[in-house]
């Protein structure tokens, strides 16, 4: 079990749906417009919520955003 195939190539999966192109993994180049997603910091906080010790896991993530350099107009068409 590691974080490519339990955490990456599940949420590249459930992107696929999204016309753009999707990695599991950081490619040598990112092709702009891109979304990258990675951890944040605290990557997973768990809670017991309630008398009958409901679980549940938060993942926090940070998604940023790149375009190609371009005019204003057209940036905001790429995001």
């Amino acid at each position: 079990m590691t974080i490519l195939s339990q955490v990456r190539e599940p949420l590249a999966s459930a992107l696929s749906t999204v016309a753009a192109n999707i990695f599991a993994y950081v490619p040598e180049s990112i092709p702009a417009p891109a979304v990258v997603i990675v951890p944040d910091s605290p990557y997973m906080e768990f809670q017991t919520i309630g008398s009958n010790s409901t679980f549940r896991a938060r993942i926090n993530l940070t998604i940023t955003c790149a375009v190609a350099y371009n005019s204003n107009p057209a940036i905001l068409d790429n995001l």
